[in-house]
């Protein structure tokens, strides 16, 4: 594979010859944008469109939204109203709050009537967007993302024989694709079929996999409407068995992360640094792994889709909102037309994402990418915000590991542990 590297200057350049070329001129107008530091903005975004749109200034307002969470959509509400931005950059974490305030204009509007290619934009993307909004209109774009994918080394495929990895797998398929991998090479060194280490308990592991499994495949353990935990569910039970069964024919690794590596911490990068070293056969990994394009261009390395139903992985990176406050709206959608558009977002790969064109990328890596956006968003990704009570996830993660322990150190029963995790959180919702 090759791979890119790409800069801000070779962005730049591109910007400065296709800027010459523009001819459409508007009234001078300033427009206010909030949501991040300027020099990150202008960086990123504004110094290149303002190349373009030198009949527009730009005023970005000082990043001072501080909120403590309790009362989000208040906050926001008030931020906006007292600055007045006609675009707002918005994260996971208070997306949805935004949303909720109602002072968001819908963009499917501006989207039909653009002349821009939105077609490629990935539709996990959308669907990501909507659903962290909880609506069914879109209030926010993001030029770029994060996702996960199955890596597998075709190398050692080939070598043992073993039926390539593909997309539409479920976790069992690929834990029977790891079983058939020796745990040794000829040499005596270690080898994996499918590699997963991490600094926290094996307990804590598994049911963090499990956890994130079940987001997967849409899997609730809160029922909204009639205000119940449903955590004893066959499907449920489905997930456990199949992951503590993985653990127990030695597929799923029991040691710390900082036994096997000599980084610490536990970083994307740092995880999969045993596939990168032609020790394992699959890993699962996110988007961020392209930062090791260098490591990883020594393997001959596909990709296929994350094993479950649904991307529960993928994740906006800043996005792009219009305030109703905005003054000169079609102008603000001018800032969010530019900034998705392939030649500004090439160098999002700077930050260990992928920008929503990636055909640029596959070209010059030799590697299909569609494995990272052409599965359906699952209906919660992992930082969405789930409407839980304060303190509820970190109480479930801890009597589910507590759980854990007790069916792998007393042989409790996967059915009396969901049906005990199942009131202990009972009791706590």
């Amino acid at each position: 594979m090759k791979y890119l590297n790409v800069s801000l200057f070779l962005v730049i350049s591109i910007l400065l010859i296709t800027g010459c070329q523009r001819e459409e001129t508007h009234e001078p107008v300033t427009l206010k944008v909030a949501g991040v530091d300027r020099d990150t903005f202008m960086e990123l975004y504004g110094n290149a469109f303002l190349l373009e749109n030198q009949d527009t200034t730009l005023e970005v307002i000082p990043n001072e939204f501080i909120s403590d969470g309790e009362s989000m959509e208040e906050d926001i509400a008030s931020y906006i109203t007292e600055h007045q931005p006609d675009v707002f950059i918005l994260g996971t974490y208070n997306f949805r709050p935004a949303v909720e305030t109602g002072l968001l204009l819908p963009l499917d509007t501006f989207m039909d009537t653009s002349e821009y290619e939105w077609s490629q934009y990935p539709d996990s993307l959308l669907q990501r967007l909507r659903n962290d909004s909880g609506q069914d209109q879109l209030y926010g774009l993001s030029p770029f993302y994060t996702s996960s994918a199955l890596f597998y080394n075709k190398r050692l495929f080939d070598t043992y024989d073993v039926d390539y990895p593909r997309d539409h797998m479920s976790w069992e398929d690929v834990f029977a694709l790891a079983r058939k991998f020796p745990t040794q090479t000829e040499n005596g060194e270690r080898m994996y079929g499918f590699y997963h280490p991490d600094n926290m308990s094996i307990e804590e592991k598994l049911f963090r996999m499990i956890y994130n499994a079940g987001l997967g495949e849409n899997l609730s353990f809160i029922d909204p409407l009639n205000g119940e935990v449903t955590l004893n569910t066959s499907s449920w039970n489905q997930l456990w068995h199949t992951f503590i069964q993985a653990y127990q024919d030695g597929i799923i690794l029991d040691q710390p992360l900082n036994d096997l590596s000599d980084f610490s911490g536990t970083t994307p990068q740092e995880r999969v640094k045993g596939f990168i070293e032609g020790h394992a056969a699959m890993v699962v990994a996110e988007t961020t792994v392209f930062e090791l394009a260098n490591e990883l261009e020594k393997l001959d390395v596909q990709v296929v889709q994350v094993p479950g139903t649904y991307q529960a992985q993928m994740q906006a990176g800043h996005t792009f909102a219009i305030t109703s406050y905005s003054e000169h709206p079609d102008r603000a959608w001018e800032i969010i037309e530019f900034v998705h558009s392939e030649k500004a977002g090439l160098y999002h790969m700077v930050w260990g994402s992928l920008p929503i064109y990636s055909s640029q990328l596959e070209q010059q890596w030799g590697l299909d990418l569609s494995a990272f956006y052409n599965k359906d968003a699952a209906l919660y990704g992992i930082y969405s915000n789930k409407g839980l009570p304060e303190g509820f996830l970190q109480r479930y993660f801890e009597a589910g590991a507590a759980e854990m322990k007790l069916i792998m150190d007393e042989g409790k029963t996967i059915e009396m542990a969901l049906d005990d995790l199942q009131e202990v959180m009972s009791a706590a919702y």
